[in-house]
C-alpha cells in the first residue's frame, strides 16, 4: 500500500511539473473595480467576463467554463471562481472587460494581469483586488472597432457581452444586420 501511495505522489508531482495540472489550488474569488481612466469615477454596467480553460500537455487550451457579471454602481464586481481544485488542469481565469464608449480589455489571464507592468498604471492592485482603468474612445474610434469575444466560448455563455456590443453598434449608427439577436 505504501508503494502505491508513493507512486501516486510521484505521478502527481510529474503531472504538476509538466504544466498540465496543479496538485492543489483555490481558484477565486476574482474581485475588482472598473473606473474611468481620466475622471477616476466608477463605471456602472461594464461587462466582466471570466473564462476558464483546461491546459493540456504542449500548451493546448480547451474551453472549460465561463461566468459574466455587470459592475455595480460603485464599479465593483466579483466572480466566484471555481473554488478548491485538486489535480486540476483548469487554468487561471481569463478576464474580458467591455463597456460602450470605452476601449475593451481583451482576454488576459488574471495572474498575467497581476504580474504585468502596465503603462499609466492601467491596473492597480490592492491585495487580490484589481482596479481597472478604461479609456474613453472617440466616436470615430468606436465606429472602426471590432469587439473581441472570448475564444472557444459558446455564445450563450457571453450574452452580456453580446448585448453590450449591440448597444455600441446602435450608438455608432451601425447597420442593423450586423447585430446579434438581443432576445
Amino acid at each position: 500500500m505504501k508503494h502505491l501511495f508513493a507512486q501516486l505522489v510521484v505521478i502527481a508531482a510529474w503531472i504538476s511539473c509538466a504544466g498540465c495540472a496543479s496538485m492543489l489550488r483555490i481558484d477565486g474569488p476574482y474581485e475588482g473595480k472598473v473606473i474611468d481612466a481620466v475622471t477616476k469615477e466608477p463605471i456602472e454596467g461594464a461587462v466582466i467576463h471570466g473564462a476558464w480553460y483546461k491546459v493540456h500537455l504542449g500548451g493546448a487550451h480547451e474551453y472549460y467554463d465561463s461566468y459574466e457579471v455587470l459592475t455595480d454602481k460603485n464599479g465593483e464586481f466579483k466572480i466566484p471562481g471555481k473554488g478548491l481544485l485538486i489535480f486540476s488542469s483548469v487554468d487561471d481565469m481569463d478576464l474580458t472587460i467591455f463597456k460602450v464608449g470605452y476601449k475593451q480589455w481583451t482576454p488576459n489571464s488574471w495572474s498575467g494581469l497581476k504580474e504585468g507592468k502596465w503603462q499609466n498604471e492601467e491596473v492597480i492592485w490592492h491585495g487580490n483586488k484589481g482596479t481597472f482603468k478604461l479609456q474613453q474612445m472617440t466616436m470615430e474610434e468606436r465606429r472602426k472597432r471590432i469587439v473581441d469575444f472570448p475564444v472557444s466560448v459558446p455564445p450563450n455563455k457571453y450574452r452580456l457581452l453580446i448585448i453590450e456590443r449591440n448597444k455600441e453598434k446602435i450608438e455608432v449608427g451601425g447597420p442593423s444586420n450586423s447585430l446579434l439577436p438581443m432576445e
